[in-house]
């Protein structure tokens, strides 16, 4: 009897002793996977995020590159992945909002959990300077007495085009898209008066328009851009359309509560970080944190807010 009574004591106090005491997460280095090639923009975050986010959980953090089928590859290993906090991605708008949306792809923005977002570029609406509009409500109006006259030009059905399409919808006008081969091409494109309009990040664009030569109407942003104060929002403006390239971190959907209570609270340390701070300012990157409930949302918003736009234009 005595001896029932002693296992039964063991039992219940091994039981009231969590996992992580008896195993603390991370007993060993952490996988980060990158879906997009070595010394991409997702790439260069990742790898300044890895470093710094080592120091704080006391686990290397290794960045490996799956690449393929536009961030899918990537993807579909960490889904695949065990759900046990050893492999994240360094993921993006593109990978996990657009790819299911545009192509067959067995996951969905909603098949992993959200750690936080680390960055986002901010998108901004220019006009040759010699265009009679300043605002986006000027070319709106301008755009219902001509629809289809005015013309922008960006890369097909990445996030700038689908941005402005959704603007458009947003606004009931129709603008002509114009096709590009790339934000260079775009760019040249508008200066030379081919097309009217551009929409790229700001940091492509800001020499341009501190020169003259192009006028921003607007930013598809959560807030003013820091290095264009001047250009309001487009919700400043009436017109409810956000389009930031975001990057940010999840782990596998499924992912134990107490692991991903740990991995969010180190990419809170790691976005205040000194070293981490100073070396995404070096690189030019604007630090726009999410903490993990919102950046889930954000997921959410976008998927909802593209979905249509992109089955409208196959």
């Amino acid at each position: 009897m005595l001896r029932l009574i002693a296992i039964l004591l063991l039992t219940a106090l091994t039981a009231a002793v969590p996992a992580p005491a008896r195993a603390q997460y991370p007993t060993k280095p952490v996988e980060l996977v990158v879906p997009f090639p070595a010394g991409g923009r997702t790439d260069i975050i990742a790898r300044q995020w890895a470093a710094a986010a080592g120091k704080h959980l006391g686990q290397q953090v290794v960045v490996v590159q799956k690449v393929g089928g536009g961030g899918a590859v990537g993807s579909i290993h960490v889904m695949n992945a065990p759900a046990d906090g050893y492999t994240l991605m360094a993921t993006t708008i593109g990978n996990q909002v657009l790819r299911p949306i545009s192509a067959t792809v067995p996951y969905r923005y909603d098949s992993f959990a959200p750690i936080g977002q680390i960055s986002a570029a901010t998108l901004v609406l220019a006009a040759k300077s010699d265009r009679p509009w300043k605002t986006l409500s000027e070319l709106v109006a301008d755009a219902k007495k001509r629809p289809g006259a005015i013309t922008f030009g960006t890369p097909l059905k990445l996030l700038p085009h689908l941005t402005v399409a959704r603007f458009a919808r947003a606004a009931g006008v129709d603008l002509k898209h114009v096709p590009q081969t790339g934000d260079g091409p775009a760019i040249t494109a508008t200066l030379g008066g081919h097309v009217d309009m551009v929409v790229t990040s700001v940091g492509t664009i800001l020499s341009h328009i501190k020169a003259g030569s192009l006028r921003p109407l607007g930013v598809f942003s959560e807030a003013r851009d820091p290095a264009l104060p001047e250009a309001a929002t487009a919700r400043e403006q009436g017109f409810a359309v956000v389009g930031e390239p975001w990057t940010g971190i999840a782990a596998p959907k499924g992912t134990p509560a107490e692991v991903l209570a740990r991995l969010r609270s180190v990419f809170e340390l790691t976005i205040k970080d000194p070293e981490f701070v100073a070396g995404m300012e070096k690189l030019g990157e604007r630090i726009v944190p999410m903490s993990a409930d919102r950046f889930g949302a954000r997921w959410a918003q976008d998927f909802e807010g593209l979905e249509p736009v992109v089955k409208a234009l196959k």
